[in-house]
């Protein structure tokens, strides 16, 4: 979230992903605008923090492959497990992900398929921002 005043007018604007709110006291009593403020003010905090917390993955069905390939989503980021930004296969044929922030982690599916457990690998926090190098 953005606050700050500026303008020509002293006009004050707020912006929290994609919400904006603009005042200037020339339209609005400097007497109203303060309780008013504090009302807006929640409101775009409880709006920027849920917005954020909206975290889903792009749905397989918006993904276009060739005929003969399918794609489905086995297992999505969860909380602490960080943005997952790039990805390859090990030997073993487990997916490797890389983190966002810093460091390896790998994705292993039990025999069914069924379950997808995830896994940070030690000793890759030196790797940060992996995007697009495994």
């Amino acid at each position: 979230m953005i606050a700050g005043f500026g303008g020509t007018e002293s006009q004050m604007h707020v912006n929290a992903e994609g919400y904006s709110m603009s005042v200037r006291p020339k339209e609005f009593p400097m007497k109203r605008m303060i309780p008013n403020w504090l009302t807006a003010l929640p409101l775009l905090i409880v709006a920027a923090f849920g917005h954020a917390a909206e975290r889903q993955a792009t749905p397989a069905s918006s993904i276009r492959v060739r005929d003969g390939f399918r794609v489905e989503l086995l297992r999505s980021a969860q909380e602490g497990e960080g943005s997952w930004i790039s990805m390859t296969m090990d030997d073993k044929g487990r997916v490797i992900v890389g983190l966002d922030a810093q460091g390896l982690g790998r994705l292993t599916l039990d025999d069914q398929a069924s379950t997808v457990a995830f896994e940070k690998l030690e000793q890759t926090d030196a790797f940060r921002h992996v995007r697009g190098v495994l």
